[in-house]
């Protein structure tokens, strides 16, 4: 999911990036997924609450890029939807004090 992600960013603006971006989506919605029906066992294992907040900011990223290209509000909205509960959450709240961590939020 990563290097779709990262592939993403070096897209020229005029080129049509519907194939990357639903690339994206799919790997992010299958971790996502993943991530809400094993959360006990995957917290057990380790999983901290920032790397969820990471996880549902790349989400909303991808969200608000697409809409930058396409201009389409419902992706907008998307976007927010995704920031709205990482803030309401407060997934990096625990984390403030790492500055590597905090950076990740922005």
């Amino acid at each position: 999911a990563g290097r779709r992600f990262a592939r993403l960013r070096s897209l020229a603006p005029h080129r049509d990036a519907t194939p990357s971006y639903l690339a994206a989506f799919d790997a992010y919605g299958e971790v996502w997924r993943f991530q809400q029906l094993h959360r006990a066992q995957l917290e057990a294992a380790g999983l901290q609450r920032w790397e969820v907040g990471e996880l549902a900011s790349k989400i909303g990223q991808l969200y608000y890029n697409i809409y930058l290209r396409t201009s389409e509000s419902r992706f907008l909205l998307e976007s927010f939807t995704f920031y709205d509960a990482i803030r309401t959450r407060g997934y990096f709240r625990a984390a403030r004090a790492d500055a590597k961590v905090a950076a990740k939020q922005l």
